[in-house]
Formats: C-alpha cells, structure tokens, sequence
C-alpha cells in the first residue's frame, strides 16, 4: 500500500507542479530573488494546498483499503472486523463500522477546512 500511496502522490503532486502559475515566480525572478526565494514564495504556496488535499486524500483511500483487506485476509482493520463477525459479535461489528466511517469523515473534515485556510 506504501507504494501504491506514493505513486498516487508523486503523480498527483507533479500535475500541481506542471499546472503552477509562472507569473509570481517570474515576479520574485524579476525583483532579484534567488532559486530558494522562488521556490519558498512563489511555488510552495501554489503546491501546499493540493499537496495537503491530496495527502489526506490517500490517507483517507488508505483507511478505507486496510478494511478491504483485512477482510480478505491482509491484516489490520479488516481483520479484527472479519473476526467479529465470525464470532456473531455484531455489536463490534457496527462499532468498528461506525467509527471507521467517522474516521473516514473526520479526515474529509480536516482535509476541506486545512484546504480552505490554505488558499
């Protein structure tokens, strides 16, 4: 899943790097800023926002996928769940549900609100 999670990122984060505005580099470029001044304020505050989205977004596909596969056999959350109800113990089973999908909500929360505070 680690690499999966970092293909994802690296594809998702240079499509933001490609999409950059060239104007405020070109801006601090002209005003004789050097390579790290660019970078620092003309390009990370165009690419923090997404990158910040998009790592809780995989965050958010990884959670969701350590159930899948746990279920089938993998470990983790999934695996607890798969026991639970092997054991006919569906109290747990709804928690672990339950609280599985408000972790999932959670981190949607806090990806919208860091992303709206960021742009």
């Amino acid at each position: 899943m680690f690499l999966f999670s970092l293909g994802i990122l690296v594809k998702l984060i240079s499509e933001t790097v490609e999409a950059i505005d060239p104007g405020p580099l070109e801006a601090i470029r002209a005003t004789g800023g050097n390579i790290i001044q660019i970078i620092w304020f003309g390009a990370i505050p165009q690419i923090l926002p997404q990158y910040v989205s998009y790592s809780l977004y995989v965050l958010e596909i990884n959670v969701r996928a350590s159930v899948v596969l746990g279920f089938v056999g993998a470990g983790g959350v999934g695996l607890i769940l798969k026991q639970q109800l092997s054991l006919f113990n569906y109290g747990n089973v709804s928690t672990i549900i339950f609280l599985t999908f408000v972790g999932v909500t959670v981190i949607d929360v806090v990806s919208t609100n860091v992303r709206k505070r960021l742009v």
